[in-house]
């Protein structure tokens, strides 16, 4: 489990390693002007040896709209090859609001722009 919040969702690490899941985090803010991107590589890494010793990967943040939303948004456009527009459309239907922040919709889009990930 990967927390990513302005608390890294410490207090719930014991508990979680007491039923053998691995957790870990970082501070990140939920601020427009918050640098996501320099997020992403560490987090992509952490998602690819996860799925290399089969297992999965949850990113948890606080309230599950911006934080986490950019990230899987992010993953599924570089690791799923996805189309930018289509990921924010499935991630939308599957929680509703998300990535609604919209330095980080800004972010994702210089991200696509990088990566030369397709758009729509």
């Amino acid at each position: 489990m990967l927390f990513v919040s302005s608390d890294a969702g410490t207090e719930h690490y014991a508990a979680l390693r007491e039923c053998s899941i691995h957790c870990s985090g970082f501070y990140c803010s939920d601020a427009r002007e918050y640098p996501m991107l320099s997020h992403y590589e560490e987090v992509r890494n952490t998602v690819i040896d996860v799925k290399a010793q089969k297992g999965v990967c949850m990113i948890h943040c606080q309230a599950g709209v911006n934080r986490s939303g950019f990230l899987a948004i992010a993953l599924l456009c570089g690791l799923e090859h996805q189309p930018l527009l289509q990921a924010a459309q499935w991630a939308r239907q599957q929680r509703g609001r998300v990535c609604t922040n919209v330095g980080f919709q800004n972010q994702l889009f210089l991200l696509a722009k990088e990566q030369g990930w397709e758009l729509k």
